[in-house]
């Protein structure tokens, strides 16, 4: 089943080839290499979560470019492995951009 996305959100995504950017991510490998990767990248991770800029395009506006990103990377960075992700840059705050 397909996640309805809102007017606002979809006009967004084509506005900025997001959707693109992500399938292109796709045919590169994982940049994050964490220890449960995958090594093959299935789409963007963004470094300053979209939770702590306050929404997808706050994080892609604020933060730095997401990178290509297996799906196993990206969930660990979230769940158990967020602690590594900041030590080694994978995960930014705010307070980090200054």
């Amino acid at each position: 089943m397909k996640r309805r996305v809102s007017k606002r959100r979809a006009d967004y995504l084509q506005a900025t080839s997001y959707a693109q950017r992500s399938a292109a991510a796709r045919t590169q490998p994982c940049a994050v290499r964490s220890p449960v990767c995958t090594g093959q990248a299935q789409g963007l991770h963004h470094v300053l979560s979209r939770g702590a800029a306050g929404g997808l395009e706050a994080a892609e506006r604020l933060g730095p470019p997401p990178v290509p990103c297996c799906n196993r990377c990206n969930e660990w960075m979230e769940r158990e492995g967020r602690a590594w992700a900041i030590e080694h840059g994978w995960k930014l705050t705010l307070k980090d951009l200054g």
